[in-house]
């Protein structure tokens, strides 16, 4: 009935008041750059709730890749240099358009960045901005203090070095003043307020000169530094402290960050331990313009860290890495930091009382969680030829839908600077493709016709975000309608910004049963932070999170498994992965794995006919695992027992029986066959299909299996071992050489001589917990054309990211430093080890719980087996290649364990180096 009463009051604006309206507006925006720009201050500039919670947005950086910068005063002398480059590089004209597909976008929002403050009064708020403004604020603790930052060009004119003695002289005198002083104080705490009762309270303060002196500096700053006493553990802490700070109470007094605060500018927030973020007014400034600034600061604080191994290094043409020389007519600016000492009287004592107590109120009725998706993200997504955006939105709804049962309206913000003055329209995200698709999804429809619908809706969003973008939104409906109060009744406010830079972005609940959720899709992910009067906000992320899996899984067989359709033989046994509930089964899923039809007249493929005894015992010496296992895994691997190995492992050794894909009858080792009742299907044996199903990601479709964990090295003190001590010994060493580094090309000389040989170098950084990283080894490094094409024209090395960092450090300071004197000593303490032309033969040990076996890799992969006593000096295990080892007696040599020299240890013994049981290179 409503819908019907919605439609009947639309169709008579359009005969009546539309066109007439429309006239208007075509003829008011003939002489303005934008028609909608008075109208979006209009709309901003007199809301009178307060803005925390409710207006301002927030960014979290990404931590600083150097962990040594990852404390509060570093990071914030790091991120105020980098944004006083970027400013200068935007006053002077050399800062870098915004470019969408290869055209400018507008740029006119970076003026009303910096400098600009939201001010109060009684008739609504107004915006103000220097353009002349050369100083910073600096929030601590609620204490207010500031000090300059820029010369009459707008150069940078204090140092990394000094901006961090004044934070650090800011902290000291901050933490003398007790809690119960502090609060009393905390005058930024009044920017919380309702925008009415702030203005009153404003025009109290400026009553008194002193004070409104200090809120003319305070409005005139480039921008406000909050230095936090908080150091957040988790996403959600550290996302509701740049959103709306913290809630702690000590001595009867509000302590927590949410009254280290000044709303009304922009302001970046440091951690004590250097976590970081923005959090801005949103009046003059849309998130993709501030997103160009916290992206190109933090990229620039790295920039600035290489150029301490390479100088010239920045993103701001023609900015300075330290103090700029006095130039003629440049004066010197006052970098020492000063103190706002704030005149209070006692009723504006008493506003920051009721201010805090209100602001509480509205910290703890709000709550903040994140979710960092880590399965996949834009790179999957595109490469099944969808909207990264339109997945994400659909998600949203599917979502919501799985959990309450409704559909919802949605806003999104769809960017509009390819216009001058633009800003951004909304898009209404539930389209009725969208609905079709959210009601289907969970129902028991085939699994193919649910990504049919999922295909139409997100077309259908695409559609709409293009219109929107073009400033072709439709005529909305009637004003007073109870369909326009729906429409703006947003329970889903959503949008979506961001980049590697930052770590999450997020924003609250526009209205009081909504979600406000901020996301950011990265190629290998999608962060997200969703904000709620406490509504289920952590069980709609975690139905979300379950959405996003269940539907990767229907895509990867869509591109992998085409024509298998919905079976419904097991679906009561089956729960989805979306929830606990039966009927919210997404279906489909189990028809990828578990689905077992009629045996196909009577035919049978006998998995274990050509596998024999010998690989099934290879097998199982590598992998631990019983001759039924090693049989299955080799049954759909072919015979390839290398093959069968890495499935096994990259599986986490699953049976697989356990899911369908191998069926054992109780009299036969035969697999039973299969009849694929979709005539589309290509698959024309069950031994077919088994292979198909063992490249999937089995990690994706059940629980892992418990791990399984051996005793590798063996018990010294038991000599009985002695006897199988071959066995053990054996598998280690097959399944090290499957995943070994490629020593034989790897360079362990100066970084100078790749600028000596013209060539480039190639870093591998290795992370050893990483299976990818020991999958590259095994399948890329060993690869004979990859390490030819490496030879000609790299120097390769392969480190850890903490090795690579340290190397770095060390090559650029102290090549050049390196005297004559250390040249010989290396040389004497390499030559006795290398050069020496007599042979040192020495029996080996028998075997005793003193001894140890080592067993040496040859660069041409053949093995040598040596067993010592655990007191022998290591030089021992360098004279046994000597002696052993032709080439070893003619050019020098190194012997590498864990990708370390052994040359450094030549005088520690077998046992302090912990070389027992090991492989050396």
């Amino acid at each position: 009935k409503d819908h019907l009463q919605t439609i009947s009051a639309v169709e008579q604006f359009l005969q009546n008041e539309g066109p007439e309206l429309q006239e208007k507006l075509q003829s008011y925006a003939t002489d303005k750059s934008s028609y909608i720009e008075e109208f979006w201050y209009d709309s901003y500039l007199n809301y009178t709730d307060p803005v925390v919670l409710n207006l301002n947005p927030f960014f979290v950086l990404a931590d600083d890749p150097t962990p040594a910068r990852n404390n509060q005063v570093s990071r914030a002398a790091s991120l105020i240099h980098s944004s006083l480059n970027f400013i200068h590089a935007l006053r002077n004209e050399t800062l870098e358009p915004d470019m969408f597909r290869g055209k400018p976008l507008d740029m006119s929002q970076f003026q009303r960045m910096f400098g600009t403050a939201r001010l109060p009064t009684e008739n609504g708020c107004k915006m103000n901005t220097d353009n002349e403004s050369k100083h910073i604020v600096v929030l601590c603790r609620g204490q207010f203090y500031w000090f300059e930052v820029l010369n009459e060009k707008n150069e940078v004119g204090i140092t990394e070095k000094e901006l961090i003695a004044n934070l650090k002289t800011i902290k000291q005198d901050a933490l003398e003043l007790p809690n119960v002083e502090i609060a009393k104080q905390a005058v930024g705490i009044l920017s919380t307020e309702n925008r009415r009762v702030w203005a009153d309270l404003r025009v109290m303060l400026e009553k008194s000169s002193e004070n409104t002196d200090f809120l003319k500096v305070l409005d005139s700053a480039l921008f406000v530094v909050c230095l936090d006493e908080v150091s957040p553990k988790t996403g959600d802490e550290l996302a509701t402290n740049m959103l709306c700070g913290t809630y702690e109470i000590q001595e009867g007094v509000q302590v927590g960050t949410c009254a280290n605060r000044w709303y009304d500018k922009l302001q970046i927030i440091v951690c004590e331990n250097g976590s970081a973020g923005v959090n801005f007014e949103h009046t003059g400034v849309d998130g993709h313009t501030v997103l160009r600034f916290v992206s190109d600061i933090y990229t620039d604080t790295i920039f600035r860290f290489a150029s301490t191994i390479s100088p010239h290094n920045s993103i701001f043409p023609g900015s300075l890495q330290g103090k700029p020389k006095n130039s003629n007519g440049v004066s010197p600016i006052d970098t020492m930091p000063k103190k706002l000492e704030w005149i209070l009287t006692p009723e504006i004592r008493t506003g920051i009382r009721f201010a805090e107590t209100r602001l509480s109120d509205l910290v703890l009725q709000n709550e903040v969680q994140v979710l960092e998706f880590e399965k996949y993200g834009k790179s999957f997504i595109t490469s099944c030829n969808m909207s990264p955006d339109a997945f994400v939105q659909i998600a949203f709804q599917a979502a919501y839908y799985g959990l309450y049962g409704s559909i919802e309206s949605t806003y999104e913000p769809a960017m509009t600077k390819a216009f001058l003055h633009g800003r951004t329209e909304a898009i209404r995200s539930v389209t009725a493709e969208c609905v079709d698709f959210v009601k289907f999804w969970w129902t028991d429809s085939p699994a193919l016709e649910k990504l049919k619908l999922l295909r139409k809706a997100l077309q259908a969003h695409v559609n709409l975000t293009k219109m929107c973008s073009q400033g072709l939104e439709k005529m909305p409906s009637i004003f007073k309608d109870s369909g326009w109060q729906t429409l703006n009744h947003t329970v889903l406010s959503t949008s979506n910004c961001g980049n590697p830079a930052l770590r999450f972005f997020g924003f609250g609940p526009v209205v009081s049963d909504g979600f406000g959720i901020g996301y950011i899709i990265k190629d290998d992910g999608i962060a997200f932070c969703a904000s709620s009067k406490h509504r289920q906000t952590r069980r709609y992320l975690q139905t979300l999170e379950n959405y996003l899996n269940d539907i990767h899984l229907l895509l990867r067989s869509e591109k992998r498994i085409p024509g298998i359709v919905n079976s419904n033989s097991k679906h009561e046994k089956r729960m989805s992965l979306l929830s606990g509930y039966g009927y919210f089964d997404a279906g489909g899923i189990d028809q990828l794995l578990e689905h077992r039809l009629e045996e196909k007249r009577g035919e049978t493929f006998d998995m274990m006919a050509e596998i024999s005894e010998e690989l099934i015992t290879k097998f199982c010496n590598i992998t631990n695992a019983t001759a039924k296992i090693a049989s299955d895994y080799l049954a759909v691997s072919d015979g390839n027992v290398e093959q069968a190995i890495t499935l096994y492992l990259e599986s986490g050794g699953v049976d697989l029986s356990s899911i369908g894909v191998v069926n054992r009858q109780e009299t036969s080792t035969a697999i039973d066959a299969v009849d694929l009742t979709n005539n589309d299907t290509y698959f024309d044996s069950d031994a077919e299909l088994a292979k198909q199903l063992a490249r999937e990601d089995y990690s994706e479709i059940r629980a892992p299996i418990a791990p399984k964990r051996d005793i590798l090295v063996r018990n010294d003190h038991d000599d009985f071992n002695n006897i199988f001590e071959g066995t053990r010994e054996d598998r280690t060493d097959q399944l090290a050489n499957l995943f070994k580094p490629p020593f034989e090309i790897m360079h362990k000389d100066s970084f100078e001589r790749a600028r000596d040989e013209g060539k480039w170098l190639m870093v591998d950084i290795q992370e050893v917990t990483e299976f990818n990283c020991q999958k590259l080894n095994r399948d890329l490094w060993s690869d004979p054309t990859v390490q030819d094409v490496i030879r000609a024209h790299f120097l390769f090395l392969q480190m850890s990211e903490e090795e690579q960092l340290k190397r770095a450090l060390e090559e650029s300071s102290s090549y050049n430093n390196r005297s004559d004197q250390e040249s010989d000593e290396s040389e004497m303490e390499v030559e006795p080890v290398h050069t020496e032309d007599t042979k040192i033969e020495r029996a080996e040990v028998s075997g005793g719980p003193s001894t140890t076996a080592i067993k040496f890799r040859l660069p041409d992969g053949q093995n040598i087996k040596r067993r010592f006593d655990k007191s022998d000096p290591v030089r021992y295990l360098f004279e046994f290649i000597k002696a052993s080892v032709p080439e070893a007696q003619e050019k020098q040599f190194e012997l590498i364990y864990n990708r370390n020299s052994l040359i450094n240890q030549v005088e520690r013994t077998v046992d302090e180096a912990e070389l027992s049981n090991a492989v050396v290179n």
